[in-house]
């Protein structure tokens, strides 16, 4: 099975880092991918060697590039692809284009999206109605995303299905040697309480209201030092108003301590995570800190209701509240018996219900079931007949590529 995956570039984000989940643990089941962006490749080639079979650019110069389709067209029959994979609107347009050349080449679109803007005009979505009609199915990772691209496009129901994102559990684990490093390493005592917000500095992560949030806490009496560490980027002016903002109230501890790759190393440094998105289509960071066995505290909005079991896995507060969210937070301060449930069965819920492997086969399952001219099934339709954990999958592959041997995928 050859797929190729088409996306606007292949810089790190969330759908780059699904892309890689989906190379790393499909890689044994026979399946070749290749990548195609339309505006830039993103990352240096030495990122992708034996990682993707061939990358191309295919660069847009207007929503109908005659160039652009027909370089689509010329890759997918010189590279023999079965399944084009798109992971935006503009993807998937020009795909279905593409399509009208090749309607033997089956087709799929990730809807990754957390901003509307992709339908915000009756134009866009009459263009979406097309990209949808030569797609054979949507798939998106929460139940709200779903019902939100149902309401604002013009598509069959049957179409559009859920499959949650999945993580490295190997990756994201728990390990109190390694924080206990990584609090060093930061200057942090073993004694103080340390609440971790990891996001991109963009209005719709909400970070600001994480800060906000922790200022209100340390306005009031605490049994232990706390502090804030916050891993993330923005532009430049998006970290000066929130660096001034922190300065606002000196009293706070507030650690900015940048972006970094191995954000699975820095989480198991943390007593608490804290998530308060105005937007999020799905929450992949609240998954590995639950992988790491952090407590939560998240807000509820988009897709965070399908991962966060409120009193279970974690505190669900209202959007844009400081005072909820410092209340929250004073809570599990106070109670160390609650951290640790709420902990444990995150952890669990995670390894159980996010793990990577799960997500691969279930997206093995839907290329298949296109294959096969079949309806695929997302986990509304097949979550009693998934294999367990680490099972071998029983599906077998139309023409088989054996993949070159691949190095260990770097971390996004």
């Amino acid at each position: 099975m050859n797929v190729l995956h088409l996306t606007l570039t292949f810089q790190r984000s969330g759908r780059r880092n699904a892309i890689l989940t989906l190379i790393k643990y499909l890689r044994s089941e026979h399946v070749r991918f290749d990548l195609g962006c339309l505006e830039e490749l993103g990352c240096s080639p030495q990122e992708l060697q034996d990682v993707i079979g061939a990358a191309e650019v295919f660069p847009r110069r207007s929503v109908f590039d005659l160039r652009a389709i027909r370089r689509l067209d010329h890759f997918c029959r010189r590279r023999q692809i079965d399944l084009i994979h798109a992971h935006d609107g503009a993807s998937q347009y020009l795909a279905a284009l593409a399509r009208l050349r090749m309607p033997r080449c089956r087709m799929l679109m990730t809807f990754h999206r957390s901003l509307n803007f992709e339908s915000a005009t009756l134009r866009d979505r009459l263009r979406n109605a097309f990209a949808n009609s030569m797609s054979d199915v949507i798939v998106t990772g929460s139940r709200e995303r779903q019902q939100h691209f149902l309401s604002t496009n013009f598509v069959r129901r049957r179409k559009v299905i859920r499959i949650p994102f999945g993580i490295d559990m190997e990756r994201f684990r728990p390990d109190p040697l390694a924080g206990a490093a990584v609090r060093k390493a930061l200057d942090l005592s073993q004694e103080t309480f340390v609440i971790g917000a990891v996001g991109h500095f963009g209005p719709e992560k909400g970070i600001d209201v994480v800060v906000r949030g922790f200022q209100k806490l340390v306005a009031g009496p605490l049994p232990v030092p706390v502090v804030l560490v916050v891993f993330g980027s923005g532009t430049h002016e998006q970290q000066e108003r929130l660096q001034a903002l922190a300065r606002s109230m000196p009293s706070a501890r507030i650690l900015f301590a940048g972006f970094h790759n191995d954000i699975h190393r820095w989480l198991r440094a943390f007593d608490l995570f804290v998530h308060a998105p105005r937007l999020e289509a799905f929450g992949l960071a609240l998954v590995e800190a639950m992988a790491t066995q952090l407590p939560l505290i998240a807000t509820r909005v988009g897709g965070i209701p399908d991962i966060v079991r409120e009193g279970e896995t974690g505190l669900l507060v209202s959007p844009e509240a400081p005072e909820e969210l410092a209340a929250a937070m004073a809570r599990l301060i106070s109670d160390p018996c609650l951290r640790r449930s709420l902990a444990e069965q995150a952890r669990q819920a995670a390894v159980e219900q996010f793990n990577a492997e799960r997500f691969a086969q279930r997206y093995l399952r839907v290329y298949q079931a296109l294959l096969d001219g079949q309806a695929p099934k997302g986990v509304d339709q097949e979550e009693h007949d998934l294999p367990e954990r680490g099972e071998a999958t029983s599906a077998k592959v139309k023409n088989p590529v054996a993949l070159h041997s691949m190095s260990p995928i770097q971390d996004a």
